[in-house]
């Protein structure tokens, strides 16, 4: 490791300045991340990356949350080419 963490971000400034340019370059809306964010990390990496930032646990939670439709019991529900 050849820089220090900063302390608020918990990264090196080099990997944040890193994230900041790819997300710039690919146009990137979101960054996301696989491990957990801290509070801190949530209220300053957006600030410094321009982007939301957010966990895979955030992706997960935002699925769960979304209604299913009722299920049918067929994987393949059958094709009736008279209905429209």
């Amino acid at each position: 490791m050849d820089r220090p963490y900063s302390s608020r971000t918990l990264m090196s400034t080099g990997k944040v300045r890193e994230m900041a340019e790819a997300r710039m370059r690919t146009h990137a809306r979101v960054i996301v991340f696989f491990n957990e964010l801290t509070d801190r990390q949530r209220a300053v990496l957006p600030e410094i990356i321009g982007c939301p930032v957010l966990s895979r646990s955030d992706l997960q939670a935002a699925q769960d949350s979304v209604p299913r439709p009722p299920a049918t019991g067929l994987a393949n529900p059958p094709h009736h080419p008279d209905r429209c």
